[in-house]
């Protein structure tokens, strides 16, 4: 990106929009641009808009909105067709861009540039578009339509940047992009999108649809993921295919809420600061949580797993609510002690490359390395439907409640370590029972034992050490 100006020639944006007017291609290299760049008094030959074809593409826009959109948004605008390339790179940008209710019919390269005032695309049509390594203020994509690839990577959008209903149907590189202010894709249809190593203020996904692959992380913690410092809201979200949120970092209030996943999901090793809602989520395949840290209340109320889940060595330090949530596969919530090769990478890592060890790098190292799963606040399965879950060396601090719980298959408890005696009472009694069901009895007897263990803990030591004495000599 530019950061001297000295040398630059100058050039008024009316010589660029006659020579757009001409057709011919619009190349400016270390240029400083004054004038507004305004296509809507130019002398364009114009066609029907593409976003009233909305069945072609693949219904993107919702049914219930469509009628509504036609009437409010100007679908029956005609779009003024714009056949110069364009190719401007470092240069800087001092006044307003408007090419509201454009159709670029060839390339529109913005590379290396400062924008110094609002740039406007609203219901713009693109072939490729890209603003790489750019510096741009308010932006507005809304409604826009992009057939190729889009490319947002190493830019800084400064002030607020809105996406909401555009259609990416290529390509979307937005790695390293920095959302410094609200950025909104509400009901935006997205497309092999990579967000790896961008960072978000508060960022509004409601209701977007995620096709093809879909990356936030990666699984190289060494390299960074993308980080939320401010609310992340993805509620009504449509994952169609798989995703990739290893290792991202969110700062504040994470929503998923009755988001919808058809794909891989791959939530491993993420840091939530804040609360987490994924309560009615739906999630279609395997799904992957392992390592992640909730350090705030976390609910997955009435969520459903259709296929395997792995909760394996994560660390839920305030509430977790997994009340009315349905487990169709395998659930695991089982972790196996420390693993220390993982402390000597990090003793290492931190030694040869200290510059990799940032405070979230170490979080996340941290979280591999210490492989129990941990229920530091009160775990809530109440009304839930397990298939086959294995609690093994699980540690539940305090209470914790399964009421109503159902068992459909294999379950283990094996190991879990209950710091709450009432809890581990609860969960030995629930045991048991779906033990006896299915026909296990010596199960049913240890979780008998274990379920009188428990009892015996919650009395005072001068009832609690003589009884233990008879009934040690008893059995």
């Amino acid at each position: 990106m530019i950061k001297d100006r000295k040398g630059l020639k100058r050039v008024n944006a009316s010589t660029i929009l006659k020579t757009i007017e001409k057709g011919e291609p619009v190349v400016y290299d270390l240029y400083i641009i004054e004038g507004n760049l305004d296509i809507s008094k130019s002398d364009l030959t114009t066609e029907r808009n593409e976003m009233i074809s909305l069945t072609d593409r693949g219904n993107i826009i919702d049914q219930d909105l469509r009628s509504e959109l036609e009437e409010d948004y100007v679908f029956a605008q005609k779009l003024k067709l714009v056949k110069s390339s364009i190719q401007i790179t470092n240069s800087v940008i001092e006044d307003p861009i408007d090419f509201k209710y454009a159709k670029f019919e060839k390339e529109v390269f913005f590379g290396d540039c400062i924008f110094e005032s609002d740039i406007n695309f609203f219901g713009c049509n693109f072939n490729n578009i890209s603003f790489h390594n750019s510096a741009l203020m308010l932006s507005d994509f809304t409604f826009c339509l992009c057939f190729g690839e889009l490319n947002f990577e190493m830019s800084i959008l400064n002030a607020e940047s809105s996406f909401r209903w555009c259609a990416f149907l290529g390509q979307s590189n937005f790695n390293k992009t920095k959302f410094k202010d609200v950025t909104d894709f509400t009901g935006a249809y997205l497309r092999d999108i990579n967000f790896s190593e961008a960072s978000f203020r508060d960022a509004h996904f409601f209701n977007a649809s995620f096709n093809h692959i879909t990356t936030f992380g990666h699984p190289n913690l060494t390299d960074k993921s993308a980080e939320f410092f401010g609310s992340a809201n993805f509620k009504e979200a449509r994952f169609c295919d798989d995703l990739i949120f290893n290792g991202v970092y969110f700062h504040d209030l994470a929503n998923f809420n009755n988001s919808k996943f058809k794909g891989l999901s791959n939530f491993g090793t993420i840091i939530f600061k804040k609360e987490a809602d994924f309560s009615d989520a739906k999630f279609e395949n395997n799904a992957d949580f392992s390592n992640s840290r909730f350090e705030d209340a976390v609910s997955f109320k009435g969520s459903k797993f259709n296929s395997n889940v792995s909760f394996r060595s994560v660390k839920f330090f305030k509430n977790a609510v997994f009340s009315k949530t349905t487990f169709l596969g395998d659930s695991s919530f089982d972790g196996d002690g420390k693993n220390y090769l993982a402390y000597i990478y990090i003793n290492i890592l931190s030694l040869v490359q200290p510059s990799a060890m940032t405070a979230k790098s170490i979080e996340q190292l941290r979280a591999i390395w210490d492989h129990r799963t941990m229920f530091e606040g009160p775990a809530y399965f109440s009304d839930s439907v397990f298939n086959e879950t294995n609690f093994s060396k699980t540690q539940f601090k305090k209470l914790s409640t399964l009421p109503n719980a159902k068992f459909l298959k294999g379950f283990s408890f094996k190991n879990t370590i209950f710091k709450d005696p009432f809890s581990e009472e609860l969960a030995s009694r629930k045991s048991k029972k779906e033990s006896e069901l299915q026909g296990d009895k010596d199960e049913a007897d240890r979780y008998y034992f274990r379920e009188m263990t428990a009892k015996r803990k919650q009395k005072r030591f001068y009832f609690r050490y003589p009884e233990f004495l008879v009934f040690q000599w008893i059995f």
